[in-house]
Parts: structure tokens; sequence; C-alpha cells
């Protein structure tokens, strides 16, 4: 057990070794986990008394997010998005490709209206409940990773913070120096791939009720923030 902040936090015993690297909680209540042993990447499924090692149909490769959606779990992999039912006939878990997704994923998030969103490396596929690939949002630019926000998505590339609002694409270019300039400079579509902008890079986004963007980046200073943890951004 650790205490945090007030709060109690324990380590189970009976858990595979390894790094976490992402968890979704299912409905059940049970608890999945993305490890890594060593480079080694696992798949466990946890009830509270016995973890369930997930290797049948495990892809190759690198595995990188992990989200529930239904009666599914779905996995982000270099090999494309993978799925497992929560519930199979004689709990057999086995990983299955889904077809709509075959390129590398690495950032999976649910959307309100119940779209499956994949950050990858063709843009951010939105599948709908049946898993069939109901829009595509800049096919052929690497993400990292993708925030939905009032109809907004902010997306990150390897170089840049992009937002995509309706028709319209935007980089964050936040080394403006007139403060009635904005943040965020219009660009093409065509230009999202090269584009580039003055943080780190970034591989996690969250906002707050106070209007803040938070970045989770590394590697360099950003722009009104520290190093290594997360920055914000209040949007505009």
């Amino acid at each position: 057990r650790h205490q945090a902040a007030g709060r109690r936090v324990r380590f189970r015993s009976g858990l595979p070794p390894g790094a976490v690297r992402a968890l979704a909680h299912a409905p059940d209540g049970t608890l999945w986990m993305l490890l890594d042993d060593a480079g080694s990447p696992a798949l466990v499924r946890w009830d509270g008394a016995t973890a369930t090692h997930v290797s049948a149909g495990a892809p190759a490769g690198a595995w990188h997010a992990l989200a529930v959606r239904g009666d599914s779990l779905y996995l982000a992999t270099d090999a494309g998005l993978h799925r497992c039912p929560l519930w199979p006939q004689d709990d057999a878990f086995a990983l299955v490709p889904v077809a709509a997704v075959p390129e590398a994923v690495h950032a999976l998030r649910v959307t309100g209206d119940g779209l499956l969103a994949c950050a990858g490396a063709d843009g951010l596929a939105l599948l709908d409940p049946s898993d069939a690939l109901a829009e595509r949002l800049l096919a052929g630019v690497g993400l990292r990773t993708a925030l939905p926000v009032a109809g907004r998505w902010y997306l990150a590339t390897d170089q840049a913070l992009l937002l995509r609002d309706g028709p319209r694409v935007y980089r964050y270019a936040g080394d403006a120096v007139d403060e009635r300039q904005s943040d965020w400079d219009p660009i093409t579509e065509d230009q999202a791939p090269a584009a580039v902008s003055p943080l780190p890079a970034v591989r996690a986004l969250a906002v707050t009720a106070d209007g803040w963007l938070w970045l989770g980046a590394g590697g360099r200073r950003a722009r009104g923030g520290g190093g290594d943890g997360p920055h914000r951004q209040r949007l505009h």
C-alpha cells in the first residue's frame, strides 16, 4: 500500500510482473492491463482475484493503448487495431484484428456519441458501433493522440499540435509576439503532415472544466510550461 494525497493505493499480490502502460475498466468490474515486461507486451484481465493472460491472436510489435466500448476491449498496436470480447463463450479470450483499421494505432478514445476514435499512422479513424469506418480525418497524417472538445478535435503529430474545427485545420503557433494575434494559425489539410508547433512532442491530451488544455509532453522545455511534466494552454 502507498499513502498519497490522503488516499491509499494498494499494490495487489498475484499480478504478473511488468510496467503498466495502459488500463481499462470493463462494465463487469474487471480491470484490463497493458503490461510491458522488459520490452515484451502482455494483455492481462484482472477480476480482483485472478489474472488472466490474453495471448491468443496477440499481434507482433509494439502495443500502445486500451479502450472499452460496448462488449469489447480494443487494443491499439503497430499491427493495427485489435478487439477482444469481454464475455466470450467458455472464457476463451482472444484478440482479432479490426479490418477497418489495419494501420498502426497509437491512441484510442470513445466519444460521447459512441464512436471509437483511433489516432494513428493514417490520421483519425472513427468507427461506428459495428466497427465500420464512419469517417477518417486527416488521412495520411501520422497522429500520436487525439481529444474531442465541443465538436472540435485536438490532434498531436510528432511535430505539431493541430486543431480540426469542421473543415478548417489549424496548427498551434504559440510563438506569436503580438498578444492580439491568435495562438492558432490556419493551415490547409495538405500542410498538416509537415506542420510544426513550438512544443515538445505531445503524447497525451486532456481538458479540464476551467478551459485549460493539458499536454503530456517531454524531452525539452515547452513555451509557457516546465520541461518533462504536463503543460497547459488556454482554449480559444
